[in-house]
């Protein structure tokens, strides 16, 4: 298994960073450039405790579909995803919301996978999935910073 650990500071109470990470159409708009998708599920809404999600796109040329569940939920401190389909063995996405001085929040994310075929998928998890993914989530982590810091948080959630 493959685990990727990011720390995001936000200038942002943690209940909106919390609400902003559940934000389907704000992820959606920060994986544009992926050409990743919401599919089916909850598309358009707030992932909530059980509900799904599948996301469309294509890695490496390849298209692909899985679904992510949300099945641990505690706002405003941590939710988990865990995929339920798709093309990985096993992918766990854990972000934890984690107050800091004045308004903050640190937003870290463990973010655990393991492709198919043993060790063979250990090699292709290391040269191939690791570094992209992670970009992933630094893009995502981005978009969550830009907005919840700005003004634009009032565009995804009401006060």
């Amino acid at each position: 298994m493959t685990t990727i650990r990011l720390a995001t500071p936000i200038d942002a109470p943690a209940e909106r960073v919390f609400d902003l990470a559940r934000c389907v159409t704000l992820r959606e708009n920060a994986l544009r450039p992926y050409r990743l998708r919401a599919a089916a599920g909850v598309t358009g809404d707030f992932l909530r405790p059980g509900t799904s999600l599948v996301w469309r796109g294509r890695f490496f040329g390849v298209p692909v579909s899985y679904t992510m569940k949300l099945s641990t939920y505690s706002r405003p401190r941590h939710f988990r995803e865990r995929m339920t389909e798709g093309p990985f063995e096993r992918l766990i996405h854990d972000r934890f919301f984690e107050p800091r001085e004045g308004d903050g929040t640190l937003l870290r994310d463990v973010y655990t996978f393991e492709s198919p075929l043993g060790p063979f998928g250990e090699v292709v998890d290391a040269v191939y999935f690791e570094g992209y993914l992670e970009q992933i989530l630094e893009v995502v982590n981005a978009e969550l910073r830009r907005v919840a810091e700005s003004e634009e948080w009032r565009r995804y959630l009401d006060e």
